[in-house]
Protein backbone atom coordinates (compact mmCIF):
# COMPACT_ATOMS: atom_id res chain seq x y z
CA UNK A 1 0.00 0.00 0.00
CA UNK A 2 2.36 2.34 0.81
CA UNK A 3 4.53 1.71 -2.85
CA UNK A 4 1.15 2.75 -4.22
CA UNK A 5 1.00 6.27 -2.39
CA UNK A 6 4.89 6.95 -3.59
CA UNK A 7 3.55 6.76 -7.21
CA UNK A 8 0.70 8.96 -6.69
CA UNK A 9 2.82 11.50 -5.02
CA UNK A 10 5.50 10.99 -7.54
CA UNK A 11 2.61 11.40 -10.81
CA UNK A 12 1.26 14.12 -8.59
CA UNK A 13 5.00 16.37 -8.90
CA UNK A 14 5.42 15.41 -12.40
CA UNK A 15 1.89 16.61 -13.10
CA UNK A 16 2.56 19.97 -10.80
CA UNK A 17 6.09 20.54 -12.55
CA UNK A 18 4.55 19.98 -15.70
CA UNK A 19 1.89 22.69 -14.86
CA UNK A 20 4.16 24.93 -14.05
CA UNK A 21 6.03 24.94 -17.33
CA UNK A 22 3.31 25.19 -19.54
CA UNK A 23 1.37 27.86 -17.54
CA UNK A 24 4.56 29.99 -16.71
CA UNK A 25 5.45 31.78 -20.12
CA UNK A 26 1.35 33.04 -19.82
CA UNK A 27 1.50 34.29 -16.56
CA UNK A 28 5.02 35.94 -16.93
CA UNK A 29 3.30 37.28 -20.68
CA UNK A 30 0.03 39.05 -18.44
CA UNK A 31 2.92 40.45 -15.65
CA UNK A 32 4.57 41.93 -18.35
CA UNK A 33 1.41 43.54 -20.22
CA UNK A 34 0.48 44.94 -16.80
CA UNK A 35 3.89 46.90 -16.59
CA UNK A 36 4.67 50.33 -17.20
CA UNK A 37 7.78 50.92 -19.97
CA UNK A 38 9.51 52.32 -17.03
CA UNK A 39 8.73 49.21 -14.88
CA UNK A 40 9.65 46.49 -17.16
CA UNK A 41 12.91 48.68 -17.48
CA UNK A 42 13.26 48.81 -13.92
CA UNK A 43 12.09 45.89 -12.06
CA UNK A 44 13.18 42.30 -12.44
CA UNK A 45 11.67 39.81 -14.76
CA UNK A 46 9.51 37.87 -11.67
CA UNK A 47 8.95 40.67 -9.97
CA UNK A 48 4.69 41.76 -10.11
CA UNK A 49 3.62 45.10 -11.58
CA UNK A 50 3.37 47.74 -9.11
CA UNK A 51 0.73 48.95 -9.88
CA UNK A 52 -0.93 47.09 -12.46
CA UNK A 53 -2.30 48.91 -15.79
CA UNK A 54 -3.89 48.59 -19.04
CA UNK A 55 -2.07 51.22 -20.89
CA UNK A 56 -0.40 48.90 -23.14
CA UNK A 57 -3.49 46.90 -23.95
CA UNK A 58 -5.46 49.78 -24.68
CA UNK A 59 -2.24 51.25 -27.15
CA UNK A 60 -2.90 47.72 -28.95
CA UNK A 61 -6.21 47.59 -29.62
CA UNK A 62 -6.50 51.15 -29.91
CA UNK A 63 -5.98 53.28 -33.40
CA UNK A 64 -1.92 52.79 -32.84
CA UNK A 65 -1.43 49.69 -33.96
CA UNK A 66 -5.01 48.53 -34.98
CA UNK A 67 -4.24 44.81 -33.76
CA UNK A 68 -8.14 43.79 -34.03
CA UNK A 69 -7.43 43.01 -38.01
CA UNK A 70 -4.65 40.71 -37.47
CA UNK A 71 -6.90 39.01 -34.80
CA UNK A 72 -9.91 38.89 -37.46
CA UNK A 73 -7.57 37.26 -39.83
CA UNK A 74 -6.10 34.73 -37.73
CA UNK A 75 -9.53 33.57 -36.84
CA UNK A 76 -10.50 33.37 -40.26
CA UNK A 77 -7.51 31.38 -41.22
CA UNK A 78 -8.12 28.87 -38.05
CA UNK A 79 -11.94 28.42 -38.64
CA UNK A 80 -10.79 27.54 -42.40
CA UNK A 81 -8.15 25.43 -41.74
CA UNK A 82 -10.60 23.50 -38.94
CA UNK A 83 -13.47 23.00 -40.42
CA UNK A 84 -10.63 21.37 -43.48
CA UNK A 85 -9.68 18.95 -40.95
CA UNK A 86 -12.98 18.00 -40.00
CA UNK A 87 -14.09 17.58 -43.94
CA UNK A 88 -10.71 15.40 -44.68
CA UNK A 89 -10.62 13.82 -41.42
CA UNK A 90 -14.16 12.41 -41.44
CA UNK A 91 -13.78 11.25 -45.07
CA UNK A 92 -10.31 9.58 -44.34
CA UNK A 93 -11.73 7.72 -40.99
CA UNK A 94 -14.85 6.94 -43.02
CA UNK A 95 -12.07 5.03 -45.77
CA UNK A 96 -9.93 3.31 -43.00
CA UNK A 97 -12.85 2.46 -41.17
CA UNK A 98 -14.97 0.55 -44.17
CA UNK A 99 -12.64 0.30 -47.36
CA UNK A 100 -10.24 -2.23 -47.83
CA UNK A 101 -7.18 -1.49 -50.08
CA UNK A 102 -3.68 -2.71 -50.68
CA UNK A 103 -1.47 -0.28 -47.99
CA UNK A 104 -4.47 0.82 -45.63
CA UNK A 105 -2.59 -0.15 -42.72
CA UNK A 106 0.70 2.01 -43.30
CA UNK A 107 -0.98 4.83 -44.63
CA UNK A 108 -3.49 4.82 -41.38
CA UNK A 109 0.13 4.99 -38.93
CA UNK A 110 1.56 7.66 -41.55
CA UNK A 111 -1.78 9.53 -41.44
CA UNK A 112 -1.96 9.47 -37.51
CA UNK A 113 1.32 10.14 -37.21
CA UNK A 114 1.44 13.45 -38.87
Amino acid sequence: MRRGRLVDAAVLVALLVGAVVTLAPFVLSVMTALKTTRQFAATPVLAPPAPPTVENIVTLFGRDYDFVTPIAVTAQVVVVVLVGQLLFSVLAAYAFARLEFPGRDALFWVYLGR
